[in-house]
C-alpha cells in the first residue's frame, strides 16, 4: 500500500487516562517551517496542546538512527 500524509484538523482524540503512540509508519508529527535543520542528538522543545489540560511542553531528542523494532519502512519503490 501507499502511505498518505493527512492533516488532522481536529487533532487526535485521546480519552482521559488514555494513551496514543506516535511512531514511524503510524501516527506521527511532521514539523513544517523549521528555521534550522534538526541533527541527530539535538534536543528541542515541543508543546502539545490538550483541550482540557492546556499546553504541555516536552524536551524531545532528535533520533535519526532509531528504527521501529516491529518493521522497517522505506519510501522507495
Amino acid at each position: 500500500g501507499v502511505m498518505k500524509m493527512t492533516k488532522l484538523d481536529d487533532g487526535m482524540i485521546i480519552p482521559a487516562g488514555g494513551m496514543h503512540a506516535l511512531k514511524r509508519g503510524g501516527d506521527h508529527v511532521m514539523f513544517m517551517g523549521l528555521t534550522r535543520s534538526l541533527e541527530h542528538g539535538d534536543m528541542f522543545e515541543l508543546t502539545l496542546t490538550f483541550e482540557h489540560a492546556g499546553d504541555v511542553t516536552l524536551t524531545v531528542p532528535v533520533d535519526l538512527e532509531r528504527q521501529d523494532k516491529m518493521s522497517v519502512h522505506t519510501h522507495s519503490n
